[in-house]
């Protein structure tokens, strides 16, 4: 895992490949293992997400 080590959190992962063979539960068990915190999005259910979060009050800087 050295891209985890490498990327110092600031990367983010996408994982392809056939319908249900399992991706996103390893994606999330990876995640709960791996990090404190994690965000899910499943591309299948994406619309609207991008206008959701277009709507929401802009950071100029993130914790951590």
């Amino acid at each position: 895992m050295a891209w985890k080590s490498q990327s110092n959190g600031k990367r983010a992962m996408l994982i392809e490949g056939a319908r249900r063979v399992g991706k996103s539960t390893l994606a999330q068990e990876f995640a709960q293992h791996e990090y404190e915190g994690h965000l899910v999005i499943d591309a299948e259910h994406r619309h609207g997400y991008f206008a959701t979060i277009s709507q929401l009050r802009p950071r100029t800087s993130w914790p951590g």
